[in-house]
Formats: structure tokens, sequence, C-alpha cells
């Protein structure tokens, strides 16, 4: 299977091309604010690199959130805008506290650990989900105020994208972004959303707005 991975719901955007769940060629936009001008480049140069091209992908993958409002309708809109040229072109969806995660576990960092995802909301309260020290989600997505997020990650790693105020309290934990190598791989082993629909609005959390 050859996939085209796509991440842009983070402060740093990102492309790989996959041929089942092994990277061959990846690029990074350090400024996402950046991506929309050169997202098509990138991927132009990573699909290059690995010698193929968009009419040679089986799957294509983007982030769907949380994260960025902007960021997210990018990826989002450069994918459905290609699957509307190219016919019988799969494509799916990756949460980012799922991408953090599953990096967290698949590189060791939480050293056996069940680990807490997080993505800050920039409104005093972050996105969290807890997995498996494997990376395995172990509920849903909750929108937490900073301290209750403290108690929370009691027991368990937190990782993710941290507010000013988590970044102080996790002091030396690691910062992880959405990435879309690890989420072409999660795609190829099935973890991930059939539909691509944008994880930004409350009403997606479980439980409704909060």
């Amino acid at each position: 299977m050859k996939i085209l991975s796509i991440e842009t719901t983070s402060d740093r955007a990102s492309v790989a091309y996959l041929e089942q769940d092994k990277i061959l060629a990846e690029a990074v936009i350090e400024e996402r604010l950046t991506a929309k001008d050169t997202l098509l480049a990138n991927v132009r140069n990573v699909l290059s690199t690995g010698s193929v091209s968009l009419n040679d992908i089986n799957l294509m993958v983007c982030g769907v959130g949380p994260g960025s409002f902007t960021g997210i309708r990018l990826g989002i809109a450069f994918i459905k805008g290609v699957l509307t040229g190219i016919k019988g072109l799969e494509a799916c969806g990756v949460i980012s506290n799922d991408s953090i995660g599953f990096s967290c576990a698949s590189k060791g960092y939480n050293s056996g650990k069940k680990i807490i995802s997080i993505v800050d909301s920039k409104t005093g309260r972050s996105y969290v989900r807890k997995y498996s020290s494997g990376g395995d989600p172990l509920g849903e997505i909750n929108l937490l105020p900073d301290e209750e997020i403290e108690k929370e990650s009691t027991d368990f790693y937190p990782v993710g994208i941290f507010s000013k105020n988590l970044e102080n309290i996790f002091a030396g934990k690691r910062i992880i972004r959405p990435d879309a190598g690890i989420s072409g791989k999660m795609a190829f082993k099935g973890m991930r959303n059939i539909n691509i629909k944008p994880l930004y609005i409350m009403d997606f959390i479980s439980g409704g707005k909060k």
C-alpha cells in the first residue's frame, strides 16, 4: 500500500510518503502559517523522492484535530481537492491526540507507563486522551482545565502540546506534535477514522460543550 500523509493541525506541518508502514520520504514545515503556500510543493518533493505520483497513491491521510482551526481546514481541503480529481482513491483522518500518543509509545518515551496525550486549546483548557503503555486509547477525548489535567495525569506519562501553565507543571516532559509519518503508520495499522471530519468544535467532545 502506498500512503501519502499530511499533518497541518499544529504549529509545525509535515508531509510523508509511506509504503505499508515504512516512511520512505518526508518533509517538515517548521512554520505552519507558511504551509498554505508550500504544502503542494512539499507534497511534490516528497512524492518525487519516493519516485511516485499522486496517481500511484492508494490511501491519503490527514490530521483532523483537535488543533489549529486554519490548519485543520487546510489539510482536509487539500485532500478533498485531490479526491475530486482522482477517482477511487481512499482517504482517512487521524486524531491529533492519537498521533501524539502512538508516537510516544512507539518511541518508548513513556518507559512502560500509561500515557496521557494533551493538545492545548488556547483557552486555559486542553484536549486530553488516555492510552495504554502501547498507545491504545483507553477512553474518549475530553476538554479539561489545566488544574484538572494535573490531577488526571497521576500515574500517566504526560506528553503533547502543552499550554504555558502545563509547560511549567510538566517541565522536562516531551513536547510531541502530530506527525505525518506517525499518522501514516497508524492509518496502515487501521488506527484511523474512515470519515474525514474536522475535530475543532466543542460538540465533538463526549458529553457536548464543556
